[in-house]
């Protein structure tokens, strides 16, 4: 029933009982209808407190919640995060959220079914995902950055593996911000507090530039070294964006050399791969056409001589294809081949041999979950040598050798018969992780000992990351991945962590700007590093604009037992009625 109807029907039938109770013995004198008055409000106070008739009301809202936009582009020159900070405190209750990114955050402070308030400048990189219902309910206040004059370093290129004595060069793109930039600047590549190279910035004209700066031979130590590249004399207003880190690991020897000829899809990935967790200075050639060599790092053009004195140099040789004049005079300590004639296409499906000194690389993968090789090579087998991999067509037959090592008097030697096993790193996922995994134990029995950086179980993917991103390891032991501690050194602090491997084998490590030297439990150590910059640092556009919240003010009910009022009205209207009755003389 309404509860408005319900308390009406109350009120009249108290009245009337009130009524009935006096009138019983007759008329009433007029002075005792102040008691009867008395008694109806009583019973209509008791009738609603028995019956708890639910009252239509608002509900209060607990505080909002107020998400505070705390990312870069927040404490940059022109960004208001203090203001922000204050504005917050004022609101509700504070909830912070970085790197520009809001879905997540929102999402979940959505489901609280509390009001939401969002702080920001804006600058939201995944506004594009928010949906109209999530925002429907938001409210959004927009703190505009004022946008200020800036010359910034947006990027650094240039080699990761280096032997000592090479050649060495960046290439570093600028960012202007605002209507010029201010003249005598010059970057320089710096080492130890030790200047390598320096070029001078011409007069800059446009938005982005981009400088080589040569810094000449490696004169650094065999090593792991960051590399610090400065922007001088530019006096702006974000220092942050004026310095870059780059991580070079410094080798004694050439490392290793890859010469397709010709080229393929299996050299390229090989080589990418070879970059990553090989820790040697890595270099790469291809024929495109007879006689025409080039790098498969950039494609530039190089001269035969340079390929020449590659292969001569190098601790391992890999070799696609025919095999390159001068290679049976290298020094290689290990060679690993890759031809490419007369292989019987088809699906032919591998299996690792369990006794093989590369079966770790293996280890508990199924044979069902890597994709088959698309050709195989028919070859015999040298005497003393083992294999690694067989395969066979359509998994029928007799296996056949697809991954063959040999060791003799000239050194180690890798034979691989299968064709395209590219796929398992463009595939991703868990083959990925096995074609690193094999890559790398290939790599360390060919060189008979782990080259250069001392790689352990895990390696980082990328050594340098800007400011609020994690570092990320990932796993190259031959094993499942397991929990691995690791320590970290700063030249002020130190501190212990343990890294924790998810199903795709990497492992994230948040930590604060600068240098931290590195060592993982069971051997492998390195140098990584947290930049100052970060791109969130340079006015980006604005995603998300200001918007009201389209919310109304929730209802409910409360029932009349939490109404204190009511209980005093019913006492109230008994003291009146007793008040009357005892100076009528009644009692």
């Amino acid at each position: 029933m309404n509860p408005a109807v319900l308390t009406l029907l109350v009120v009249l039938v108290a009245a009337a009982l009130a009524a009935a109770s006096y009138l019983a013995g007759g008329r009433p004198e007029r002075a005792l209808w102040p008691a009867v008055a008395g008694r109806a409000v009583s019973w209509t106070a008791l009738g609603l407190l028995l019956l708890n008739v639910g009252c239509p009301t608002t509900v209060r809202e607990e505080q909002p919640l107020v998400l505070v936009d705390v990312s870069p582009s927040m404490d940059a020159p022109g960004g208001q995060g203090a203001e922000a900070g204050r504005m917050a405190a004022g609101l509700g209750e504070v909830l912070e959220f970085r790197g520009s990114r809001l879905i997540d955050p929102l999402t979940a402070a959505v489901a609280s079914g509390r009001r939401i308030v969002v702080l920001t400048d804006g600058e939201i990189v995944d506004a594009g995902g928010l949906s109209a219902a999530v925002l429907a309910g938001t409210e959004v206040r927009v703190l505009p950055r004022q946008v200020q004059a800036d010359v910034a370093i947006t990027g650094v290129e240039g080699p990761r593996h280096l032997a000592r004595g090479d050649s060495l060069a960046f290439e570093v793109d600028l960012r202007i911000v605002g209507d010029s930039a201010p003249g005598g600047m010059a970057i320089e590549a710096v080492a130890n507090e030790v200047v390598l190279g320096r070029v001078e910035v011409p007069s800059l004209a446009g938005e982005r530039q981009r400088l080589r700066v040569p810094a000449g031979a490696v004169a650094l130590g065999p090593g792991q070294h960051l590399i610090e590249m400065r922007l001088v004399g530019g006096g702006d207003a974000e220092p942050r964006t004026d310095r870059r880190l780059h991580h070079l690991t410094v080798s004694e020897t050439p490392g290793i050399i890859l010469v397709a000829n010709p080229a393929s899809w299996d050299s390229r990935f090989l080589y990418r791969t070879l970059a990553e967790v090989a820790g040697l200075p890595v270099e790469g050639f291809l024929q495109l056409e007879p006689g025409s060599w080039r790098r498969i790092s950039d494609l530039r053009p190089v001269s035969a001589s340079v390929v020449q004195q590659g292969i001569q140099g190098a601790d391992l040789l890999v070799t696609f294809g025919g095999e390159p004049a001068g290679a049976a005079q290298s020094r290689a300590r290990g060679r690993w081949l890759w031809p490419d004639r007369g292989g019987a296409d088809g699906d032919w499906y591998l299996d690792p041999d369990a006794g093989s000194p590369l079966a770790g690389a293996f280890a508990g993968v199924s044979s069902d979950s890597l994709l088959p090789a698309d050709g195989l090579i028919p070859m015999d087998l040298p005497p003393g040598s083992w294999t690694a991999l067989s395969a066979r067509l359509g998994r029928r037959g007799a296996p056949r050798p697809a991954l063959v090592g040999s060791e003799g008097p000239s050194g180690r030697r890798l034979t691989v018969a299968a064709t395209g096993l590219w796929r398992w790193a463009f595939q991703g996922g868990i083959q990925e992780q096995v074609y690193r995994s094999w890559v790398a134990s290939s790599v360390t029995w060919l060189l008979g000992r782990t080259q250069g950086v001392d790689a352990g179980l895990a390696q980082p993917v990328r050594p340098v990351v800007e400011r609020d991103e994690p570092i990320v390891f990932q796993w190259t032991g031959p094993d499942a991945p397991t929990e691995l501690p690791i320590t970290l050194m700063a030249s002020d602090s130190s501190r212990t962590d343990t890294l924790r491997f998810d199903g795709a084998g990497r492992a994230t490590l948040p930590l604060g700007v600068g240098g931290w030297q590195y060592t993982l439990a069971g051997g492998g150590s390195g140098l990584i590093a947290v930049e100052a910059y970060s791109s969130e640092l340079l006015p980006g556009p604005v995603t998300l604009e200001a918007r009201e919240a389209a919310r109304s003010p929730a209802r409910g009910t409360r029932g009349s037992r939490e109404l204190p009022w009511l209980f005093a009205l019913a006492v109230l209207g008994w003291c009146v009625e007793w008040t009357v009755r005892r100076r009528a003389g009644r009692r």
